[in-house]
């Protein structure tokens, strides 16, 4: 952990609670980017505009699966260091977030992009 300096920063950043302007800002981008998706697939079900706007929406669902994903990648790595996996080994504590609902709800998130 001390030999990667990123370690730390990143943890907190995944934290819910976490005061640090970087940390809002991230989740504030997290939840633009869940509303701005909901909003297209709403528009998206118009065929005339599904059609005319094709290209932005696939853009779009890229771009956000894409920064889904590495959320997920980041909060599965980092999953050991969350309160309610502590006393654990770290591959436990992954499986056991693997298996939540939390991580059922970001898989969601950007597997159907991925098939």
């Amino acid at each position: 952990r001390s030999a990667w300096p990123w370690y730390n920063f990143l943890n907190s950043m995944l934290r819910p609670h976490c005061h640090r302007w970087q940390a809002k800002a991230f989740r504030s981008i997290i939840t633009f980017l869940i509303l701005l998706n909901m909003v297209a697939f709403i528009f998206e079900s118009d065929q005339d505009i599904a059609h005319k706007y094709h290209p932005i929406f696939s853009i779009l669902e890229g771009v956000s699966s894409v920064i889904f994903m590495l959320e997920y990648g980041l909060r599965f790595f980092f999953a050991p260091e969350r309160v309610k996996y502590k006393g654990i080994g770290p591959w436990e504590a992954r499986a056991k977030f693997t298996f939540s609902m939390d991580s059922a709800i970001d898989v969601v998130s950007f597997l159907p992009w991925l098939i």
